[in-house]
């Protein structure tokens, strides 16, 4: 310290300057330099959607940590400052409400301290941060043949012209009168299904010639049509950050009509008293799987089960690529990450692996690489608490070389 106040009144001399004036000039730069580098990283901090929701934790720890730095080096220089005012080198001999003899005698200790609190707290967020983030689906279909296609073709018009743009008066040219629905909100059959949309609002003319969102993933096993729908949501940890939510729709062609629906939704308040229901089970709709496709069904199961059910995370290294991408934005995209998620979760401590599933899927089958699960299950009715609901509940896994690719649930 000694040294730079005597090199400040060296260069103070040369220019002609006072010495607190250059000191003066020097904080300022050097403060306005800080402060440009937080407004540029909080700009990067609000803006920048690509960024993975522990990188935004990061940031805002380090630019808190950096502020309490910048405030200590404030009042160094503030020291430093009313030092050459006074014609003196040693700070500690002048402005002691500035700069007191403690704060000089451990400054070495206090700045060191600061340092390992940032390196302590910011260690855990780092190590997340190199983790994938969640990025779109890229759009793509299971292998069909031309009456499959057509199957998905059919029920896309049905949703484009009646669901999207509610014209109900067509929705006989589409669904069986006794459309059986699965969805906890609309009541069965195909008049009940036509009253509930006409609730939704007026009918859009023309009708568009697209989707307004598209399914992502799409594809057809016999009379079996499942979509995937992907939306754009607000982050769950960070409002200013893109997430991607996805919605899972399964249907039942029969004679040339759509017969049967179901979805991932849960019952909202208020919406019509849940009536279970009578329906076949889901299963009697689907072929025993070629050898082929019981090998996919097999690794599936062995991760819903084994690794899911049972705890067995350790399985994932040998069922899950090595660049696996789950969709799921409450879990970790990537595989290292969705081990440590899952294996934190209650009741998925390591148990011994049974042939029996926990919680059997209602319905599982094969279409090409990808593996379709759907599960019932019972919720406390939000509208009255003393009452349960029947829901369901997808994972639909893309299975390549018999390692799982990528997982949407």
């Amino acid at each position: 310290m000694r040294t730079f106040m005597r090199d400040a009144h060296f260069v103070s001399r040369q220019l002609q300057m006072t010495p607190e004036f250059i000191l003066t000039v020097l904080l300022t730069l050097g403060i306005s330099a800080k402060a440009a580098i937080f407004a540029l990283m909080y700009t990067v901090l609000l803006r920048n959607s690509q960024l993975n929701e522990p990188a935004i934790l990061v940031l805002q720890q380090f630019l808190t940590q950096s502020l309490l730095l910048a405030g200590f080096e404030a009042l160094v220089g503030l020291a430093v400052a009313c030092a050459a005012t006074q014609g003196k080198t040693d700070v500690r001999e002048s402005c002691p409400l500035v700069a007191p003899k403690f704060l000089w005698r451990h400054s070495r200790e206090i700045i060191t301290a600061v340092l390992l609190v940032s390196i302590v707290t910011l260690l855990p967020s780092f190590a997340q941060v190199s983790s994938p983030k969640h990025v779109p689906t890229s759009p793509q279909a299971a292998p069909m043949s031309m009456t499959e296609q057509r199957n998905v073709d059919f029920v896309l018009d049905w949703w484009r012209n009646v669901i999207d743009a509610r014209h109900m008066e067509l929705a006989a040219n589409y669904q069986a009168e006794d459309y059986i629905q699965h969805n906890p909100n609309v009541p069965t059959g195909r008049a009940a299904f036509v009253q509930f949309f006409s609730s939704q609002g007026p009918p859009i003319s023309p009708i568009p010639e697209r989707l307004s969102n598209p399914p992502v993933v799409r594809g057809d096993k016999g009379d079996l049509v499942w979509l995937i729908f992907e939306h754009q949501v607000k982050g769950p940890n960070s409002p200013s950050q893109v997430s991607y939510a996805y919605s899972f729709d399964l249907l039942r062609i029969q004679n040339g009509k759509i017969q049967e629906h179901w979805d991932s939704e849960g019952k909202a308040p208020g919406s019509p008293v849940f009536v279970p229901s009578t329906a076949p089970p889901p299963s009697k709709w689907v072929d025993k799987p070629s050898p082929a496709e019981q090998r996919n069904l097999d690794v599936a199961t062995r991760f819903e089960k084994d690794a899911v059910e049972y705890g067995h995370t350790e399985l994932m290294d040998e069922i899950l690529a090595p660049d696996f991408v789950e969709h799921n934005r409450v879990a970790p995209s990537d595989r290292k990450g969705l081990k440590q998620f899952i294996a934190h979760l209650p009741d998925h401590a390591p148990q011994e692996i049974k042939p029996e599933w926990k919680h059997r899927p209602a319905l599982a089958f094969v279409n090409g690489p990808y593996v379709v699960m759907m599960w019932e299950r019972s919720d406390k009715d939000p509208s009255d608490p003393a009452k349960e609901y029947t829901r369901n509940y997808f994972a639909i896994l893309r299975i390549d070389n018999g390692l799982i690719q990528e997982i949407w649930n």
